[in-house]
């Protein structure tokens, strides 16, 4: 159509863009000297009994809803027996192409949501459902003082809830369509074919937020496993290879996307106002093992407020001056205390440290039932075997803390931590800044519950707090398996390349030489060892 002249009005310059439906054209208002955009039914579809009434209600959905975040439209006409429409030329980029960067910063994310949502707060007050709500249909406007200013498009999909009842040719059309949609962001209704309501678009948006966090989509495959997927399997981890969504956030995004529509937010606004009560989004996204964690209630009748505590050296000066105590215990005092109460980034070389304890037994290691302590033993000595060179583990080299000892003892005998021992080491990663020991075992306990991208958070957190982190042969292992296996195989491969090097190529060796590994792994690890192996070459 480059080239024609609707109506005498309007010459097509230019495709915006095409689907198996219709074409968007950028085209010159002959009059008026503006350039528009014309949204054209395909010509073998403009007397289709489905497609032909659907284009028709988009122009009625555009013509009630007027709204600033929903493209405007000036015109609906014909030529030559095919309808078209006449909508503002928008100048920016769509949600699709933001996506494709990788993880959105989550200020910019809540800023989008917002508007996102005040749209659909305006649609479901007057009666509409999007029904196709997806990254594609959200354009975002770079305005000078209003960057990503959010238009949302495509009502073509769209549902007039309230006029059902009264008009049964709608109603029938209505519910001839009910199943419509994207299915990487289709509600698990739509997918069954159930009647959809305001709820369908809030779990699209869950799924565009998740997808906007992590840089990824929730689901993915063929389209019979997706559309399965929305119906039967949870969310998977809200990460983006580094970081992990915080208790709230992850809370927040998982409601949205419950699979029942009752059990999601009850409204538009409802989901506003708890996206408004989450914490500041600088906190959406944490490293692993570093979530902030509700206070632990204070005692019955103490005051709740914020309490300043004395620091324990000006505790000691006033006794000093108070009681005359003599120089040389004083002093020993202030030392002690200054350690207590010194700041994180003063080196621990500068503290005095207060004298050992008495030497004592550790407890005893519990066992799990139906462990056997000797397979136990000789899988710790496995683990010791398996370091490739890359010298003692950590494990062996540092003081063992009890609480330590045994999470390692359940994660070599194959098991996982219980979720009170991974509180427990969860703290011990907060409190220790430069011991990876909890770190690793946190990892390795990912790993075994198939949370691949906080496993390779916690392995790159664990390096960061010590370099004889990479002892660890776990660490070597299970990196360079999920470089080959994971849906994070990219954020493995990149790992294994920051900490190791060329050191990960006999453990690569090693895997390629799996008799049962896939294809694509064998792949993917081959150009991964290429790599690695071009860049310690002199």
């Amino acid at each position: 159509m480059i080239g024609e002249v609707l109506e005498g009005r309007y010459r097509i310059v230019g495709t915006v863009g095409a689907g198996g439906v219709g074409a968007v054209y950028r085209a010159e208002h002959l009059q008026l000297g503006h350039h528009v955009a014309l949204k054209v039914l395909l010509p073998h579809l403009a007397t289709h009994p489905q497609f032909r009434p659907r284009f028709e209600r988009e122009a009625r959905a555009l013509a009630a809803l007027a709204h600033p975040h929903v493209v405007s439209w000036t015109e609906y006409s014909y030529w030559n027996g095919t309808p078209y429409l006449v909508m503002e030329l928008l100048s920016g980029r769509s949600l699709r192409e933001v996506i494709a960067e990788g993880p959105t910063d989550p200020h910019r994310v809540r800023r989008i949501a917002r508007q996102i949502l005040g749209t659909l707060i305006h649609a479901h007050r007057l009666g509409f459902i999007h029904r196709d709500l997806k990254p594609d249909n959200i354009f975002l406007l770079d305005l000078p003082a209003e960057p990503d200013f959010v238009k949302v498009l495509d009502f073509g999909f769209v549902k007039l809830i309230e006029r059902d009842d009264a008009d049964p040719e709608r109603s029938q059309l209505t519910a001839s369509g009910m199943g419509l949609g994207t299915p990487t962001y289709m509600s698990p209704e739509q997918a069954w074919g159930d009647k959809t309501g305001p709820g369908s678009d809030l779990y699209s948006l869950g799924i565009i937020l998740f997808e906007l966090l992590t840089g990824r989509r929730p689901y993915v495959g063929e389209i019979a496993r997706i559309v399965k997927a929305h119906m039967t399997e949870p969310l998977p981890e809200i990460a983006d290879g580094a970081r992990v969504a915080s208790p709230e956030l992850d809370a927040f995004v998982r409601r949205a996307t419950e699979k029942r529509a009752e059990d999601r937010f009850a409204s538009a606004d409802e989901m506003l106002a708890a996206l408004d009560a989450l914490p500041d989004a600088s906190a959406w996204m944490v490293l692993p093992g570093h979530r902030p964690r509700p206070s632990v209630g204070l005692a019955p009748g103490r005051d709740a407020g914020p309490r300043r505590r004395m620091p324990r050296i000006a505790i000691a000066v006033c006794a000093i001056a108070a009681l005359g105590i003599a120089a040389g215990v004083a002093v020993d005092r202030i030392q002690t205390s200054a350690d207590v109460v010194r700041p994180q980034g003063v080196p621990q070389a500068a503290r005095v440290a207060p004298p050992d304890p008495p030497p004592r037994e550790p407890d005893p290691a519990p066992v799990d039932e139906g462990s056997d302590p000797a397979e136990v033993a000789a899988s710790e000595a496995a683990e010791g075997a398996g370091n490739a060179g890359l010298g003692p583990s950590p494990f062996d080299t540092r003081p063992r803390l009890p609480s330590i000892w045994n999470a390692h003892r359940r994660i070599a005998s194959g098991q996982t931590l219980s979720p009170s021992t991974e509180r427990a080491m969860e703290r011990l990663a907060d409190a220790s800044t430069d011991d990876p020991r909890p770190l690793l075992l946190l990892a390795a306990n990912a790993a075994r519950n198939r949370s691949d991208g906080r496993a390779i958070a916690l392995f790159l957190s664990a390096n960061r707090t010590a370099a004889d982190a990479r002892s660890d042969p776990r660490m070597l292992r299970t990196l360079v398996r999920f470089a080959g296996e994971s849906r994070f195989q990219r954020a493995a491969a990149d790992a294994l390349e920051s900490i190791y090097g060329s050191v990960a190529l006999p453990a690569i060796d090693d895997e390629l030489a799996r008799p049962d590994l896939t294809p694509t792994a064998y792949s993917r690890l081959s150009r991964l060892r290429e790599r690695l192996a071009s860049r310690s070459a002199p």
